[in-house]
């Protein structure tokens, strides 16, 4: 997501959520999340979709929106190395866009989850391409735009997952929950690092990553298919909640917070 200011100087929030992953497993998420940006007085917001003419992508022109806010819809493939360059060179160019203020990397794949002993090279990589390298090419690409941001405040967020804890590991075999968590954990894992050293390395920036609660969706389901346990057993939320407890934190945000990993609401996960 992205918030930036207009050329006379008047903030104009510029909220950019990603979700284009060829396979995304986040677009209600997304969707979420613009519904609930734009629906705010002086908001652009940026959807970055895999493909902006799919039905999908073209319905969120359809959503309410607030008084002098707008959406923008661009092309982003995260498999794609140059795509996030790309992406923000035509924001700047076609779309007269100087700044950012947030910006949420909210792709994300989880496919042919097996055993360690199973995962082949080629699944392996198509989760760190998605998971892990994509989220720090689109920061690489929108950082000068992060920077230039006038609220003093420019934030920068993954969606990452419990799963890729490892603290939270013990805990989580326990629950026999996920059934299956390679390569899909690992791949997070390795964002999680990428994101907690940005608040290092940038120390401009509010940096972190989210765990977004296990959220009532088919893919949720099919995770725990097997092992005797439903999701709401295990505290399963829907997106509506996920996406307001993010949303809560992303608007309060600051240094404070950065270079941890949140909680949909509010609370601090383990490394």
């Amino acid at each position: 997501m992205r918030f930036g200011d207009t050329k006379n100087s008047i903030i104009e929030r510029r909220v950019c959520t990603d979700s284009s992953a060829r396979r995304s497993t986040l677009v209600s998420t997304l969707k979420g999340f613009v519904q609930t940006f734009l629906s705010r007085p002086s908001t652009t917001v940026i959807a970055a979709v895999r493909d902006p003419s799919h039905e999908t992508s073209q319905g969120l022109a359809s959503l309410p929106v607030g008084a002098g806010s707008k959406i923008i819809t661009i092309k982003l493939d995260s498999s794609v190395a140059s795509d996030a360059a790309d992406a923000v060179a035509t924001l700047q160019k076609e779309h007269g866009i100087e700044a950012l203020d947030i910006v949420i990397a909210n792709a994300g794949i989880n496919i042919g989850g097996t055993s360690i002993r199973q995962t082949t090279a080629a699944n392996t990589l198509e989760h760190f391409k998605v998971n892990t390298i994509a989220p720090v090419l689109l920061f690489q690409a929108t950082a000068d735009l992060l920077q230039a941001s006038k609220t003093g405040n420019p934030r920068f967020i993954a969606i990452s997952t419990l799963i890729g804890s490892i603290a939270t590991m013990d805990a989580l075999v326990a629950l026999k929950f996920p059934n299956t968590a390679s390569p899909y954990g690992g791949s997070k894992t390795a964002l999680n690092w990428f994101v907690r050293r940005l608040h290092f390395e940038e120390p401009w920036l509010t940096s972190f990553v989210f765990h977004p609660g296990l959220v009532e969706t088919d893919l949720a389901a099919a995770s725990v298919a097997g092992t005797g346990v439903a999701l709401k057993d295990l505290g399963a939320i829907t997106v509506d909640m996920s996406v307001a407890g993010m949303v809560k934190t992303i608007d309060s945000a600051t240094r404070d917070i950065s270079g941890t990993f949140q909680n949909y609401d509010g609370a601090v996960n383990p490394w």
